[in-house]
């Protein structure tokens, strides 16, 4: 796995905005991280606002009705870095099952927040202010119970 690829995972800087689709179970415990809100980074904070922003003005739907090419929690996503060619699968979880040494990467970070609602095809931007890269979503395998 490429190194680089994967810091900018954890801390890169993250473009993306969309109508997200959530499940109600997913929904329901990212509402319960927001009544934990103050006890996180101030990083996280805002990504946590952020992903409640965009929950609030997505849909929710049954896990049945999720449609299957859609990003979300417990979902394993392979990711192609657009001019490298480079791949990485990950797992998007919730912060205490972060585990990036295993690809276990948490909802609160950049690329956490970019990923949860996006679909197979989506192109995602990360980088510095100065080099911006590009990750398209090659394919995803939705799970509905604890990885």
């Amino acid at each position: 796995m490429n190194i680089r690829i994967l810091y900018f995972l954890q801390k890169g800087f993250f473009m993306n905005h969309k109508n997200i689709h959530i499940t109600e179970k997913d929904r329901s415990r990212l509402g319960q991280l927001m009544l934990y809100c103050d006890f996180f980074t101030e990083q996280d904070q805002k990504i946590l606002r952020k992903l409640n922003y965009d929950i609030s003005h997505g849909r929710v739907v049954s896990e049945h009705e999720m449609p299957w090419n859609i990003v979300g929690i417990h979902s394993q996503v392979e990711l192609q870095e657009i001019i490298s060619g480079i791949k990485i699968t990950i797992t998007l979880v919730f912060p205490e099952e972060d585990d990036p040494k295993n690809n276990r990467i948490s909802i609160l970070t950049p690329i956490g927040m970019a990923l949860i609602g996006s679909k197979i095809g989506d192109i995602i931007e990360y980088g510095e202010p100065h080099t911006v890269y590009n990750l398209i979503i090659q394919n995803t395998i939705r799970t509905f119970d604890r990885v």
